[in-house]
């Protein structure tokens, strides 16, 4: 499994993976420390964004989620109703995703033990963020945002790099 984050404008930022399917999504996102990343984006851009994750994340100042008791009040409902919907687009920038990189798709060939899926995945995610410059993406229409030029997208891989010098990352 991978854990994966769709924004606005259709950039995925770097996966998190993978991991054995056996295990859920509050393990995942433990394990990515996005929370953390969160926090420090946040901190430094001076303003609390967050994201809206599957019901299995924990509520948190980083991290929305609906609202899950049974009795749920009309503006409780309507929240879940609303943000629902925005998870429809994240969808669509994983179908691009796999629409273009088909080999990636277990049921199209991808083998597990048989692959290097670790190098794979987060090399069709860079691709698939360099088409969505060049093109645009259904996610980014939906929400009205444009994504970077391609040149500013890939100087924001760059400074990835240098933090991640030396390090065995992909």
């Amino acid at each position: 499994k991978w854990q994966g984050l769709m924004l606005p404008n259709g950039i995925m930022p770097m996966p998190f993976g993978p991991i054995n399917g056996r295990n859920n999504d509050a393990f995942m996102l433990d394990k990515s420390f996005l929370v953390r990343i969160m926090q420090r984006i946040c901190r430094r851009l001076g303003s609390v964004y967050c994201f809206y994750g599957d019901p299995a994340y924990p509520l948190s100042h980083w991290i929305m989620c609906p609202f899950k008791h049974r009795m749920l009040n009309g503006a409780e409902a309507h929240f879940n109703t609303e943000m629902s919907k925005t998870r429809i687009p994240n969808e669509w920038g994983f179908g691009k995703l796999k629409n273009n990189w088909g080999y990636l798709d277990f049921s199209k060939g991808m083998k597990p033990y048989l692959n290097d899926i670790q190098r794979y995945w987060p090399v069709a995610v860079i691709l698939t963020n360099c088409h969505t410059c060049c093109y645009g993406s259904q996610t980014g229409w939906y929400f009205d945002l444009e994504p970077p030029e391609m040149e500013k997208y890939v100087e924001m891989g760059r400074g990835y790099r240098a933090r991640h010098q030396g390090r065995n990352n992909y």
